[in-house]
């Protein structure tokens, strides 16, 4: 019940983390049941957002209406490397595990704590950063799994001594 509702969203929501969760919350009800074109339509829509949003070395745009203001948030990082995630599970397009590999690793040049083991929040944010550290987690394990995955490793541009398995426990002990 609740699809047609999130698709009708992707033309009106203009907050990239929000549009991102919408996008892969529909990814991942694809496993449950799969309406027609359900998955291709998100997958096109994630590619939207990405194109209008990203540029290479500076993240993520926050918002769509104002790409080059707002760069960077944590949640529009993590929650895209999660729809991403979502989509490579689904299509195994190896850009998608990619780009999502590289919106964490910007994060973490740009958002990581090192003294407090943890992702902080933008100023401009109002999210909890204990919440966004768990989103966090989800991400991080995910791209731990890929990174364990020989096939994976052997066709991939990976992270030179990232190690997400150690990030995301550091985070839990935190």
């Amino acid at each position: 019940d609740l699809v047609p509702t999130l698709r009708r969203e992707w033309s009106t929501c203009r907050i990239v983390g929000e549009l991102a969760t919408t996008i892969d919350a529909c990814l991942n009800v694809i496993a449950v049941f799969d309406p027609r074109d359900l998955a291709s339509k998100a997958i096109d829509e994630l590619e939207h957002m990405i194109a209008a949003a990203y540029r290479p070395g500076d993240g993520l745009a926050h918002d769509l209406d104002t790409p080059d203001r707002g760069r960077g948030q944590l949640a529009d990082q993590l929650r895209t490397a999660s729809a991403l995630l979502s989509a490579y599970v689904l299509t195994w397009r190896l850009p998608y595990g990619m780009l999502a590999e590289e919106l964490v690793q910007f994060a973490r040049r740009t958002l990581w704590d090192d003294d407090r083991a943890a992702f902080r929040a933008t100023a401009t944010e109002h999210a909890d950063a204990f919440a966004l550290n768990c989103e966090a987690v989800r991400v991080l394990c995910r791209l731990a799994v890929l990174h364990h995955d020989d096939d994976y490793r052997h066709v991939a541009v990976v992270a030179v001594g990232a190690d997400y398995r150690t990030d995301a426990e550091r985070i839990l002990i935190a």
